[in-house]
């Protein structure tokens, strides 16, 4: 921050954003202002709030595709320690998915929704079985590939009808969604795990 920004802050600005430096010493994902204003928007108003988030979701998209990038080039000691790591499962549990899970609840108990609700739920219960087809898609056939093969019979046989019932909602959305890139890896191929051919 420069010491212009320094300069026409407030005292309890000051004194806040010395807390934030303090309390995310560690963290250099971004600098202390744009913190301040994504974490404390009360005290650090920002008149530009698109413009703020926008430029942090690129920063983590960013961040993601680093992952993506040199993650495999880890040892698996490493890989596995990042993944069954307390950080990786709160990010994914209790972050991104209960989030967006609230936001559609909430929206849910609502008598009436307003034209930009209406739209707003829709993408989030999309947003939600596009994560959760994957998870199950890559849970599944996981299993699959872990158990003895006495297990796959059994496997196969108890996971049918859940896989049956995802593929045929996978179809119906493929189809009143055909034009939505991001529905093209959804849900199950006919050909994992016992899915109907």
């Amino acid at each position: 921050m420069t010491r212009k920004e320094r300069s026409g802050l407030t005292s309890k600005q000051e004194h806040e954003l010395e807390v934030l430096k303090s309390t995310y010493a560690r963290f250099g994902f971004l600098d202390p202002m744009t913190l301040a204003r994504l974490l404390r928007p009360e005290i650090f108003p920002y008149s530009n709030k698109n413009r703020l988030h926008s430029e942090v979701t690129e920063k983590i998209l960013h961040t993601f595709r680093d992952i993506d990038g040199f993650f495999h080039y880890l040892d698996k000691k490493y890989q596995r320690e990042i993944i069954a790591s307390r950080a990786f499962q709160s990010l994914l549990e209790t972050q991104i998915l209960n989030s967006i899970e609230q936001d559609a609840q909430k929206l849910t108990q609502k008598k009436k929704l307003k034209q930009k609700e209406k739209e707003k739920l829709k993408k989030d219960y999309e947003t939600l079985y596009r994560v959760y087809s994957s998870m199950l898609r890559i849970g599944l056939v996981g299993l699959q590939k872990l158990m003895p093969y006495e297990f796959q019979h059994i496997l196969n046989s108890q996971t049918k009808p859940a896989l049956d019932l995802m593929l045929a909602i996978t179809n119906y959305t493929k189809r009143i969604q055909p034009k939505k890139k991001e529905f093209e890896n959804i849900g199950f191929k006919p050909d994992e795990i016992g899915a109907p051919t």
